[in-house]
């Protein structure tokens, strides 16, 4: 016989009939080495023909391999996991002719390791995995082990390419936590260290363990070891170089991480994940012109290099993009644009790729409507592309509607976006933040909160679809920020994806992921510019119409309204909905006014989102996190609607977790009541509560990111410890007429801190007040923080050097006729190109397409700041 099958299992019952289906056909023999399941295995195994080798499991991943291969009976032997199956279009003779024909006893296959549900969340690398089994290839390692050919000096396998592809899942956080792989790996990797202590690779591969149990410290350590005893031809060494380097960026060390790159770029100029890694460390010291020289060179080095794992697109769009973030930090958005365009070409469900040309489309002038035209073409859905070719290869797939509906929220432009969540289809738990985001965003928080309540009941997949079709999406793409401590003590977060040294497997060690900064662009940046109020009345379905308020209006919304349970079914008393601001076109708005009134109609009905026990029963689960996160926003969302928590949402928050519980009923009791209709009553606060001035803090921040500018003001009263650092959280949402406001009501009390200083030179640098920004920053020069000094320095030489071109132009057209040669010119040049080189060392702050556009909106936006701020 020519070609077997072996497949490693122990209770796999949900993947290995995937798995045995795949190579269905092609191979003499099918073995299945099994190690104790209890579950429905082997019966999979014997309806495909199998034959079941029974293996004892010693705590040894090798030993059970080589049962298996024991008990082989063909010439070539083909090795998988059950959660791997072997990619289509492979026929048996074509196969059985490639292995007739082999120069070589082993053959090499391309693996792809999905580690999350974005069209991206892909890392691939190369390993041995067709062999011939009368070579006496054996296994060896307890866990991650490796091919080898036996004899004095056992030496790893290599071998060309087969040409097969096999796929792999097993690294899905969902899966990976079922089966509680980093712990199983973190406890044989110990018994590999006692038999061989301070082994590299085995250092390597507990540091990815930490990593995956959320212990970044201890995964950094273990790192250092591996990198101190690695061998500088390891095999595994460049993707330990990696790894740690993003380990320390997701520690906060990015000069350690540039340090380290800094030694290794050169050593592996052909890895592009060095490269890029290098490129994002530079990013994060704000070095941008030597970040765009990293990510030029992982372009050069493109996605083709030796056997070590390759992260999906390093070396062509995730290079791209970083390359288009490094031009717009340097002022060159016409080149980020282009640049952003070409790798949304490249991969058209990429993120990062779609929010960067949107956020550059934005700068640009573009209106929303154009913007969502432009991405949509791009995926296939616009109504102009059509037919086959290239417009075939971005053909709608499932989520894309959700995709692009994030990213248009991510810019502000929410009754954009509502439209696309109302075509979308089942939507996944992570997303209704993003849409309820968007509700809000246009003025429809009562619809906000019914929808993250739906979710909370777990009612999200069916009850969604049946009330507006809304997309499924990528776990990945979760909108809003981390929720400190509370939330990682709710549910500890991973950093990494996969498991690079499971994935290293057995050729050659890999890396793992750490996701990147720009990554979490793939999630919606803060929201919209002003504070929403909420109609739960039947008005609901009325169109929303999109101005900017009259004083009258204020005044009028400034009136009491009667609050009531939300969750009673009776109806309060509601004021006007209040306008939705930004630079959209007249045009836009009027073709999105009516969509999102039709979207709040039908969220507005609770009835159509309560799910039956069957749906609930097979809706996905919550995670503690996911799950304290839709909480703190349906909370904000209740009191922006003027309503009290309610006892479904009350009931939620507890099962979510008790410290929150804790902390929401004290805002219910100092603040809840008043939130709607007029300041907190902040006397008899416990102000001693444990962590109570970091919640209202962190609800302060998250009202802000999702533009409840009004509701932040409340929250802020309930801590008055918050008072001194408000300013500086409206100016780095991008309030900027609130925060300047603040501001020079501090100055006239007391000196500003060296942050305020600098925030209010930044503030006048954007209304061309040079003189004035110029003595912000040199007041902020004295601060303690080297890195506020830094830059500090930067937005003071900026201006200087301003001041100095601006001092020279009128002496133009003089010099000209008097000296016949315009003398300043060559000043001026050198002036401007040194406002150039001050402006790549990134001290500006990196307001999102969001925030700016709260900026560009002006008073606007915040047009019932002062009414509230009492």
């Amino acid at each position: 016989m020519l070609l077997g099958i072996h497949v490693l299992a122990c209770n796999e019952e949900d993947v290995l009939g995937r798995c045995l289906g795949s190579v269905q056909g092609l191979a003499d023999e099918i073995v299945v080495t099994d190690t104790g399941s209890m579950d429905g295995t082997i019966d999979i195994a014997n309806a495909f023909g199998a034959r079941v080798v029974r293996a004892a499991w010693e705590d040894d991943f090798a030993a059970a391999r080589n049962a298996g291969l024991d008990a082989a009976r063909t010439v070539w032997v083909l090795v998988l996991d059950a959660d791997e199956w072997l990619d289509a279009g492979v026929d048996r003779a074509s196969l059985r002719r490639l292995l007739r024909e082999a120069q070589s006893d082993s053959l090499s296959l391309v693996i792809e390791n999905r580690y999350g549900h974005g069209a991206s969340d892909l890392l691939s690398h190369d390993a041995v995995r067709l062999f011939r089994a009368d070579c006496g290839f054996r296994y060896t390692g307890v866990i991650h082990e490796q091919l080898v050919r036996p004899g004095i000096q056992p030496y790893a396998v290599d071998g060309p390419p087969s040409g097969l592809r096999l796929r792999h899942d097993g690294y899905l956080p969902e899966k990976m936590a079922r089966k509680a792989k980093a712990a199983r790996n973190l406890r044989l990797i110990g018994k590999a260290l006692r038999l061989e202590p301070d082994h590299p690779f085995h250092l390597y591969n507990q540091g990815v363990a930490f990593c995956q149990l959320n212990k970044p410290k201890d995964a950094a350590a273990a790192f250092a070891l591996a990198c101190l005893f690695a061998p500088a031809d390891a095999p595994y060494r460049e993707m330990l170089i990696r790894d740690r380097a993003k380990t320390l960026l997701a520690l906060g060390d990015a000069d350690g991480a540039s340090a380290l790159l800094h030694r290794e770029v050169d050593r592996y100029a052909d890895y592009p994940d060095v490269q890029l890694a290098y490129g994002d460390s530079l990013m994060a010291q704000r070095r941008a012109a030597d970040a765009r020289s990293a990510y030029e060179a992982a372009l050069r080095a493109g996605d083709a290099s030796r056997g070590a794992v390759r992260e999906a697109g390093a070396g062509t769009y995730r290079a791209r993009c970083g390359l288009a973030a490094a031009e717009a930090a340097l002022g060159r958005g016409e080149h980020a644009l282009r640049l952003y365009a070409a790798a949304a070409k490249e991969a058209p469900r990429y993120g990062p790729a779609l929010a960067g040309w949107a956020e550059q489309l934005q700068a640009a002038g573009e209106g929303d409507e154009a913007i969502h035209e432009a991405l949509a073409s791009s995926l296939g859905k616009s109504e102009a592309a059509s037919g086959d070719g290239e417009a075939a290869r971005g053909a709608a797939a499932p989520g894309d509607s959700a995709l692009l509906a994030r990213v248009l929220g991510g810019i502000g432009a929410h009754a954009a976006a509502l439209v696309l969540w109302r075509e979308a289809g089942p939507l996944a738990p992570d997303d209704a933040r993003a849409y309820a985001a968007s509700l809000a965003g246009a003025g429809h928080a009562g619809a906000a909160r019914a929808l993250l309540l739906a979710a909370l009941g777990r009612r999200g997949r069916s009850a969604f679809g049946a009330a507006s079709g809304l997309a499924a999406a990528a776990r990945s793409e979760t909108t809003g920020p981390e929720f400190g401590e509370i939330a990682e003590r709710a549910a500890p977060r991973t950093l990494h994806g996969p498991e690079s040294g499971e994935i290293a497997e057995r050729a050659a060690p890999r890396a793992l992921h750490v996701p990147e900064s720009g990554e979490t662009a793939e999630r919606p940046a803060p929201r919209t510019l002003h504070v929403p109020e909420s109609d739960e009345s039947s008005e609901r379905a009325a169109p929303r119409t999109l101005h900017v308020p009259e004083s009258g209006e204020i005044a009028e919304r400034a009136a009491p309204r009667a609050s009531h349970d939300p969750d009673s079914g009776k109806t309060a008393e509601r004021a006007a909905p209040r306008a939705s601001h930004g630079p959209t076109t007249q045009a836009s708005s009027a073709a999105y006014a009516s969509s999102a009134a039709l979207e709040v109609n039908a969220l507005s009905d609770t009835k159509k989102l309560n799910a039956s026990p069957e749906e609930s029963a097979s809706a996905p689960t919550l995670d503690p996190a996911q799950a304290a996160g839709l909480c703190l926003d349906a909370a904000l969302y209740s009191w922006e609607a003027g309503v009290p928590l309610g006892g479904e949402l009350r009931e939620a928050i507890s099962a979510a977790s008790e410290e929150l519980s804790v902390l929401f009923a004290a805002v219910e009791r100092y603040a809840a009541p008043y939130l709607a209709v007029r300041p907190i009553r902040t006397s008899g606060v416990d102000s001693s509560l444990p962590g109570w001035v970091s919640f209202v803090g962190m609800l302060v921040e998250r009202a802000l990111e999702l533009g409840l500018l009004a509701l932040a003001v409340r929250l802020r009263q309930a801590a008055p410890a918050l008072e001194e650092q408000f300013a500086l959280s409206l100016y780095r949402h991008g309030y900027a007429q609130a925060a300047a406001a603040r501001l020079l009501q501090a100055m006239e009390q007391r000196p500003l801190l060296a942050e305020e200083s600098f925030a209010f030179g930044e503030l006048l640098l954007l209304k061309g007040l040079y003189s004035e920004a110029l003595a912000m920053f040199e007041a902020a020069i004295d601060s303690e923080d080297e890195a506020m000094q830094a830059r500090a320095r930067l937005g003071a030489a900026f201006c200087s050097l301003t001041l100095a071109r601006e001092a020279l132009l009128p002496w133009v057209e003089h010099a000209s006729a008097a000296y016949g040669g315009g003398w300043p010119l060559a000043d001026i040049e050198q002036l401007q190109l040194a406002m150039l080189q001050t402006e790549a060392m990134g001290w500006r702050t990196p307001w999102t397409a969001a925030q700016r556009r709260r900026m560009n909106v002006g008073e606007a936006a915040e047009a019932d700041y002062a009414l509230h701020d009492r």
